[in-house]
């Protein structure tokens, strides 16, 4: 798929983690989380960094079991080879700041829609998936894409509107999540709460009850390159929540 790269910045990463949980005070040991569009590493960066410090400042863990932590719990997919060998030399560079060296990181170079062993597995899932033009892909890739994008058979006869890719990754990530605690965390554009190709989406989430926040960021600069009005958006699949609390972004947010 192709895609415009947009990084994302360390203060919404870090801003999302909290969110979602992932913090060293949390038991986050044995807990798999996955960005499946990692990029450069951005959030995965921060993930090891706090993996690392719950297993020293919490747990008091050996180098050599954090080392088999790192391997076996942190996931990470990216489709551009040349970001992949990028986000395994930050992480390298993380470790080593903790004096672990050789992680077998687990970083696949694939497109997400094809990594089914991540399917149900993962406890987080945490990203800023790709926001490609549709009319960039090939018409047999347009095909794969919009047919993963149904959660119900009778979808595909009332899908209306323009596809999105970043819809894609909604439902990659939500095919990933554990049946019992998985979280998602995703920041994109705000379109998907109002356009024609996120209907069958929204009825997904309200049928579900499985929305558990969202945290507009209105007219907040958030990317230095893109002018697209973004929002985070909490899934989980335990939550059954009735009403969705819906955030403005302001700074005290970055330490909540």
């Amino acid at each position: 798929m192709h895609n415009e790269q947009v990084f994302t910045p360390k203060w919404v990463v870090e801003l999302m983690l909290n969110k979602i949980g992932y913090v060293p005070s949390n038991d986050i040991h044995h807990k798999h989380i996955i960005d499946n569009s990692c990029g450069d590493g951005a959030f995965l960066v921060e993930i090891v960094d706090r993996y690392i410090k719950h297993g020293i400042l919490n747990r008091d863990i050996s180098k050599n079991e954090l080392k088999k932590g790192l391997e076996k719990y942190i996931h990470g997919i990216e489709i551009d080879g040349n970001l992949c060998a990028k986000t395994i030399g930050n992480l390298n560079k993380v470790a080593s700041k903790y004096s672990i060296s050789n992680v077998k990181w687990d970083i696949v170079n694939a497109d997400a829609i094809d990594c089914k062993k991540f399917w149900y597995k993962m406890n987080f899932v945490i990203g800023n998936p790709p926001y490609c033009r549709i009319q960039d892909v090939t018409e047999e890739q347009r095909e794969k894409y919009k047919s993963f994008c149904y959660f119900k058979e009778e979808d595909k006869k009332k899908q209306k509107g323009a596809f999105d890719s970043y819809m894609l990754f909604f439902n990659i990530g939500i095919r990933m999540l554990s049946k019992y605690d998985g979280k998602l965390c995703y920041i994109t554009p705000s379109s998907w709460t109002t356009n024609l190709y996120g209907d069958n989406f929204r009825e997904y989430l309200t049928d579900k009850k499985t929305l558990e926040y969202i945290i507009d960021m209105g007219h907040t600069k958030v990317f230095d390159n893109a002018t697209t009005f973004t929002m985070i958006t909490g899934i989980g699949n335990f939550y059954g929540n009735e009403t969705t609390p819906i955030f403005r972004y302001n700074e005290e947010m970055k330490t909540f």
